[in-house]
């Protein structure tokens, strides 16, 4: 039955995400997230608080239906984490947003 349904559902726009790890408290860099919400329209941030090899650590989530934004929104809030303070851990990209972003 699912497969009969699944046909005729219209698929939406894509969205991109971006996820980063990091050591930055969220508490020190929520207001980070209110200015790229301002400056990147369309670009929405998630923070995520959780415990590490027994650290606490926290994983930000940008997500966007426009690739290039959410790539300027993702390297400015690397940018403030790092003047914050913080230290990136991991940066999870699709295998061909990847390179795409890094190439940039």
């Amino acid at each position: 039955m699912l497969h009969n349904v699944l046909e005729t559902l219209e698929r939406g726009p894509e969205y991109y995400f971006r996820t980063i790890t990091c050591s930055a408290s969220e508490s020190e860099i929520a207001h980070e997230f209110v200015k790229i919400e301002e400056e990147f329209p369309g670009v929405t941030v998630g923070s995520y608080p959780h415990f590490r090899k027994g650290e606490l650590d926290l994983s930000v989530v940008l997500k966007s239906r426009d690739k290039e934004s959410l790539n300027e929104a993702t390297q400015k809030l690397l940018d403030m984490i790092d003047d914050d303070g913080g230290k990136p851990h991991a940066i999870t990209f699709g295998a061909e947003d990847f390179i795409e972003f890094v190439e940039k």
